[in-house]
């Protein structure tokens, strides 16, 4: 049985500009070097002379007018074809996967937007996106909130996104990224995955990174500023990573535009290189400035609290719109405001912009569009107001402004008070705090006393749902009340446990 082969297309060859045949067959074997084409033997080796290759190739009958068309090239042309079938640097791909053209430019429809297959531990990208071109993005996330990410994104309408630590995976088309930024409320930025491969040298690095399509992203006179980071990997120099990736993304775009430098005068595109356990991963921010940054908060408080990790707390409570929900020490408000925009159904990001906005890629009609979308979908004020109480009268008028400027003043009342003053409260309602715990706001002292005081108060609210932050290791202790429930997060760089303590479910009305 003979072996099949590729059929002769036209292409443009990088390396001469002339027209010349090109095999959709041909597949690259990796760091040998090697191509073939998806029968059995090779068909051309890099480093072989001209004629020995030829001849390999003469030696099959089903190759036979393909050498005779080959042989009739001037010596230059044969060389600049052998080099371009060869060359594992100029086939993105792994072994089974088609070539990509490395003159092809945004537009071409079926190239790869994702690297050869990670290793078994990591996730699993698709190599081509559908017809309806989705690409590859992960929603990063705080350590324990990717599971609320998840499901936000499961309630956005995206399909089965996959969850590793920080990170959660999903495939979307243009509108989908704007509906992600504007409605994801614990994530704290998006980015757009490029590749994913193994790195232990500079070369594989180097070469890899090469090999992916930036051209479908990264214009002529794009901006791509290169941050990095390493965890774990033989590659640990993060500003020789940065050195090396930024050479090979400057390297393909030289190749792919056909020119001698890139000016970087147009959009940002910031891409960062992340090696973990020597996987790296290469990825493009959509998103700029920090998802948390909401835009209604001009000044926080000594130790504000993170508006995503807020978010996710209200996330991770019973609470729902309708039953009444308790702050006693909210600070500048952001527990209260998170709350108030989730039960309105407010999207975060309505009244901010993003890095993708400058991307031709994601056109202004399509942010346009989900912008609108979005308002259309806010929900009246709410019928059971929010209480937030704090002993600092003017962080309370932070708290004021914010929430004027979210667009939620209407949905909470900010008390002068201090937690012991809250005694007039109905028989059912949550409590969510993030009090302080000796790390940035009281001392020690101060602070297990004040524990010992709120668990007193807590224990005429027996049938309230209560929900408390801290990083203090004794807290249940303090409390008098062992936790029904304990889920470690971070509050910025330090390390905390979420206390949940479960009440009964409220009767139904009527």
């Amino acid at each position: 049985m003979q072996p099949e082969t590729g059929s002769a297309n036209i292409a443009d060859s990088p390396c001469t500009g002339t027209r010349l045949p090109r095999l959709d067959g041909i597949q690259s074997q990796g760091q040998s070097g090697t191509c073939r084409p998806l029968g059995t033997r090779p068909v051309l080796a890099r480093g072989c002379p001209d004629r020995r290759v030829l001849r390999d190739v003469r030696n099959d009958r089903t190759d036979q007018r393909l050498a005779a068309f080959i042989l009739r090239w001037p010596t230059a042309r044969r060389k600049a074809l052998t080099a371009g079938f060869s060359s594992p640097r100029g086939i993105p791909g792994t072994p089974g996967r088609s070539p990509i053209d490395p003159r092809a430019g945004p537009a071409q429809s079926g190239a790869s937007i994702v690297p050869p297959p990670p290793n078994p531990h990591a996730l699993e990208l698709p190599l081509t996106a559908p017809a309806q071109d989705l690409w590859n993005f992960a929603a990063v996330a705080a350590f324990g909130l990717e599971a609320v990410v998840a499901r936000e994104l499961v309630d956005l309408g995206f399909d089965k996104p996959t969850i590793e630590d920080g990170r959660v995976w999903f495939r979307a088309d243009a509108a989908g990224l704007c509906r992600a930024s504007l409605h994801l409320r614990s994530a704290d930025r998006i980015l757009l995955v490029l590749g994913r491969f193994d790195a232990r040298d500079f070369g594989a690095l180097f070469d890899q990174t090469r090999d992916l399509p930036w051209e479908r992203w990264l214009g002529l006179d794009a901006r791509f500023p290169v941050s990095g980071r390493s965890i774990r990997s033989q590659l640990h120099s993060v500003p020789d990573c940065q050195r090396i990736v930024k050479k090979a993304i400057v390297e393909r775009l030289k190749s792919a535009w056909s020119v001698a430098w890139c000016p970087e005068t147009g959009p940002e595109y910031a891409v960062e290189v992340a090696l973990v356990d020597d996987l790296a991963t290469l990825t493009i921010d959509t998103s700029g400035e920090g998802l948390h940054k909401r835009g209604y908060r001009i000044q926080g408080g000594a130790a504000p609290l993170r508006e995503t990790l807020a978010a996710g707390l209200v996330q991770l409570s019973y609470w729902r719109p309708g039953r009444l929900l308790l702050d006693p020490f909210c600070g500048s408000g952001t527990i209260l405001i998170e709350a108030a925009m989730l039960g309105r159904r407010i999207p975060p990001g309505l009244n901010r912009t993003f890095a993708a906005e400058a991307w031709p890629q994601v056109p202004a009609p399509v942010w346009d569009a989900a912008r609108e979308q979005a308002r259309a979908a806010i929900l009246p004020p709410l019928t059971t107001r929010l209480l937030g109480g704090d002993r600092d009268a003017a962080v309370l008028n932070q708290a004021r402004r914010a929430a004027r400027a979210a667009g939620v003043a209407d949905d909470i009342e900010f008390t002068s008070r201090a937690a012991s003053d809250w005694t007039e409260l109905p028989a059912y309602g949550c409590l969510i705090a993030n009090p302080p715990y000796g790390e940035r706001l009281g001392t020690q002292p101060e602070v297990e006393d004040l524990y010992r005081r709120l668990g007193e108060d807590c224990q005429r609210l027996d049938a309230w749902s209560l929900y408390v932050l801290t990083a203090h290791p004794g807290f249940e202790a303090l409390f008098g009340r062992k936790a029904d429930r304990r889920r470690k997060l971070y509050n910025a760089k330090i390390a905390c446990t979420y206390f949940q303590y479960f009440g009964p479910r409220p009767p139904r009305e009527g």
